[in-house]
């Protein structure tokens, strides 16, 4: 059956895409001339006359969990009597530290992709135990693993007979995926994840693919059609021709929306997983579909899985905020077609799952009241102010709010929060307001208060934390993986913003870390989980507690998303004639928010690191220390270093881009 591209004809003419994928990241405002040179792919090492002949390098060649409280088993073993149906064993795990790949109700919620370098230091593991402990067995998870392959492929058919998955002629128990990119390519996809080609129901959301040199898409189309699946390929793009009035109902263009952005993106980077199982993975990561994106740049994700509504909760039309929040920004899509989501042998699906829907009905079937993170969505348009549903940095800000000013109190004269930091892979046209804007929205001790922004932001409140040429030149990529963090110098070069810039890599003595195994470690240079020689690709955002007269790392909340520090992005506040005051959003983004509260922990924060003679005994108090403490797995300092003042920033145009 049902092999189809839509939207493909707005944006592509000819096989070549009007604007290259590297500059929606880049900024938010660009002159005429800036399409002709955004760089499609990596940076060529030809460019890069104007580095230092120290500082250029070749690309090289070769490229060689879940802790349950009796709370959380409680909302995993949902009764589902009503379906003759029982929970996934996995809800019932007994050892709390077991590392199985189940994701119900996650204390650490947030990976790291795993890169060439961590599968090399697994292979050299010597005992299960070490691999058991180590962090890049923990918290760095191969993409195939984060859809629940390979070590965790038991989750995938978890719950069917041998009868059932010989009637499906299936072996990984996959029934649907859906995949969000901003990049994407098909070869790269196709060899990753081979098994898309046995999954029933697959859609592609993309802005810009890159050459099919192999001719996996039409194989890959072929099959599809000689198997009888659903295979969709959907290019999404705001600067496409948006629907009218007119066209609504025979819109062929990439843009489904009623406006049209001249510098939006689609950038969000997401993958949801059906499992035959019954349960829903929710995947928000920040990698593109390319090979070196996803072994060798530093990526995050935040992962989560979620199990089907009971028969009472559909009946009531139960929903929760989660649920609102991705309805919502999936109906942006206007994915309209019809189909059977759920195999007929899945052990868990309600009846009403079996007859055709749309992607939206179905995912209204997904209890996602357990959700232990915040969606932080941006979708393309002019946002009301005062409307419910929040998007971009207002959406942080309700968060705050709602999540994080409860410990601290109100009306208190002295700040709680400490410094915001910022990391990210593009900075747009910042201005003072904005940053200050920023700054107290996401503060938690201005939030919703109505405080006026600081006169001036520094280096002590606000951090950004941005790789220095020296940092881009070093990385396993060399210079020409410094195509993916399209800065510029007159973004840069501002006073204001150059003040901000906090170093990727971190220059400390050599550190141990606490969670490497039973009375061992192992030292580290340049951050924490060994990621300072990869080009940074992953956003991450958060503030530093105060709260703690110890002085632990903790986190006071922390955003993990594709969003990059640019107005396009989180959006800016703007009056217009006819809506009054909105908050306009150029690109499509998403990300999660989390704090303590919303993990139902007492702390939050990143790896702790610990001296060689204390690590026998904070290995051994480990388990009861975990139960109050979510760890958040960052990759670099937690409080980054200043730049220095011969530090050179990094920017493309560095390379004559």
């Amino acid at each position: 059956m049902k092999s189809s591209t839509q939207g493909n004809n707005s944006i592509e003419a000819d096989g070549k895409s009007v604007a290259g994928p590297a500059a929606a990241e880049s900024s938010d405002v660009v002159d005429n001339n800036t399409n002709k040179d955004r760089p499609s792919t990596s940076t060529t090492a030809n460019a890069g006359s104007a580095l230092p002949p120290s500082l250029k390098r070749p690309l090289p060649i070769e490229r060689d969990s879940i802790e349950m409280t009796p709370s959380d088993k409680k909302k995993a073993a949902v009764d589902m009597s009503n379906n003759n149906k029982q929970p996934t064993k996995s809800a019932y795990r007994p050892e709390p530290n077991c590392i199985d790949g189940c994701m119900l109700t996650p204390q650490n919620p947030i990976k790291i992709f795993a890169t060439h370098q961590d599968e090399q230091k697994r292979k050299s593991m010597r005992t299960d135990l070490d691999k058991e402990r180590h962090y890049t067995f923990e918290h760095c998870w191969t993409l195939r693993e984060m859809m629940g392959l390979d070590r965790f492929s038991g989750i995938c058919h978890e719950g069917l007979t041998m009868e059932q998955l010989t009637k499906r002629n299936a072996t990984i128990g996959i029934d649907f995926v859906l995949v969000a990119t901003y990049i994407l390519n098909v070869d790269c996809l196709y060899s990753e994840l081979p098994e898309l080609t046995h999954v029933p129901n697959v859609v592609v959301i993309y802005e810009y693919k890159d050459p099919d040199e192999s001719g996996s898409e039409e194989m890959w189309r072929s099959q599809a059609l000689r198997d009888g699946h659903n295979l969709l390929f959907i290019q999404r793009s705001p600067k496409a021709e948006p629907r009218t009035k007119f066209n609504k109902d025979n819109h062929d263009s990439a843009n489904p929306l009623y406006c049209l952005m001249e510098y939006g993106c689609h950038h969000t980077k997401m993958f949801l997983v059906k499992y035959a199982s019954g349960r829903l993975r929710v995947n928000i990561h920040t990698s593109n579909l390319r090979d070196e994106d996803i072994h060798l740049k530093c990526q995050g994700a935040f992962i989560q899985d979620f199990l089907p509504k009971t028969q009472e909760q559909l009946d009531m039309f139960e929903s929760s905020d989660f649920e609102e929040t991705l309805v919502t920004y999936m109906e942006s899509y206007h994915i309209l077609d019809s189909v059977s989501w759920t195999h007929s042998s899945s052990t868990m699906a309600p009846p009403n799952n079996l007859h055709p829907q749309t992607l939206v009905q179905h995912l209204q079937t997904y209890d996602f009241s357990t959700a232990v993170g915040v969606l932080i969505p941006s979708i393309p348009g002019y946002h009301s102010i005062s409307g419910i549903e929040k998007f971009g940095y207002v959406k942080v800000e309700q968060c705050v709010q709602k999540y994080c000013q409860k410990k601290n109190g109100s009306g208190t004269s002295n700040p709680v929060g400490g410094p915001i930091v910022c990391q990210c892979s593009s900075i747009g046209a910042l201005s003072v307001p904005y940053l200050s804007k920023l700054f107290v929205a996401w503060n938690v001790t201005y939030a919703g208060k109505g405080c006026p922004p600081p006169k001036g932001i520094t280096g002590t409140l606000f951090k950004i934390v941005w790789p220095t040429l020296q940092e881009i030149a070093a990385s396993v990529e060399g210079v020409n993986g410094g195509g993916t963090v399209p800065g510029r110098i007159r973004n840069l070069v501002k006073p204001y913003v150059r003040m901000l810039l906090h170093k990727w890599t971190d220059k400390s003595p050599p550190r141990i870390y606490s969670n490497v195994g039973r009375g061992g470690g192992i030292t580290s240079r340049n951050n924490t989980l060994d990621k300072g020689c990869n080009v940074p690709h992953i956003k991450t955002y958060y503030q530093m507690s105060r709260r703690d007269p110890q002085g632990d790392e903790e986190m006071e909340w922390f955003v993990l998303s594709s969003h990059n520090l640019s107005k396009a992005a989180w959006g800016e506040i703007q009056n217009r004639r006819l809506e009054g005051e909105v908050l306009t959003v150029q690109h499509w983004e998403l990300g999660v928010f989390v704090s303590p509260e919303t993990l139902g922990v007492d702390h939050m924060g990143p790896l702790p690191e610990t001296t060689m003679s204390s690590v026998a005994e904070l290995a051994a108090t480990r388990e009861t220390n975990d139960k109050r403490r979510t760890i958040i797995p960052l990759p670099y300092k937690f409080r980054p270093d200043a730049y220095d003042e011969e530090d050179q920033f990094w920017a493309t145009d560095l390379l004559g881009g």
